[in-house]
């Protein structure tokens, strides 16, 4: 009898792990991103990519884009659904064995870092939206494996046009980026004219 019942409590854990693992999965629509590597850049139309900088204590920052390794990251999706990705650096035309991940728990307005892979997974988690004209996305943090309207943002040069993680303002192009799988295609995509915002798809 109380093999069964171990047997019966085991069964409904995994009923609710099941349940909690869809649940995450409805969290992170798939947009048609597929993993792989990418440019991501600013849309602001400043010529603007993310940039995996190493002389400044592994911060993100936005740096002119020159089409060298380190202004490229793999997306690589996981058990929370395929529109929910781990942004990992690429260095030297590699795998970097850092993740963008926010400082502080995500505090807004603090940069954005990238941080080694400490196994605690879920701090990595991004939700990679687009925008109703299948233009632009919106980054957005998942925190503790729940959405969470932190969105990474290109802020102005005052701030030294690092990466910041701040309250989602989709009427802002600040928060609309880029991603390009090369170097011609972000040109591309940096050549077009910028369009007015709208809120991305739900």
């Amino acid at each position: 009898m109380a093999i069964r019942s171990t047997q019966l409590s085991l069964f409904c854990s995994g009923l609710l792990a099941l349940s909690g693992a869809v649940a995450h999965a409805q969290n992170c629509p798939s947009q048609g991103i597929r993993p792989g590597t990418y440019y991501i850049a600013s849309a602001l139309g400043d010529n603007r990519c993310l940039d995996r900088r190493t002389q400044d204590s592994n911060s993100i920052q936005f740096y002119f884009c020159n089409g060298q390794s380190d202004e490229q990251f793999q997306l690589e999706s996981g058990d929370l659904g395929s529109g929910c990705y781990r942004i990992r650096a690429v260095y030297n035309g590699t795998s970097d064995p850092h993740f963008l991940d926010p400082v502080a728990g995500g505090l807004p307005g603090l940069a954005l870092l990238i941080e080694a892979d400490s196994g605690n997974l879920k701090s990595y988690y991004w939700r990679i939206l687009k925008n109703a004209n299948n233009t632009y996305s919106f980054i957005n943090e998942l925190n503790d494996e729940s959405p969470n309207q932190q969105c990474m943002n290109r802020r102005d040069p005052d701030d030294q046009g690092r990466a910041q993680l701040l309250h989602c303002d989709f009427g802002d192009n600040r928060y609309q980026f880029w991603l390009a799988s090369s170097k011609a295609e972000l040109d591309k995509l940096k050549n077009q004219k910028a369009k007015p915002n709208k809120a991305p798809k739900k």
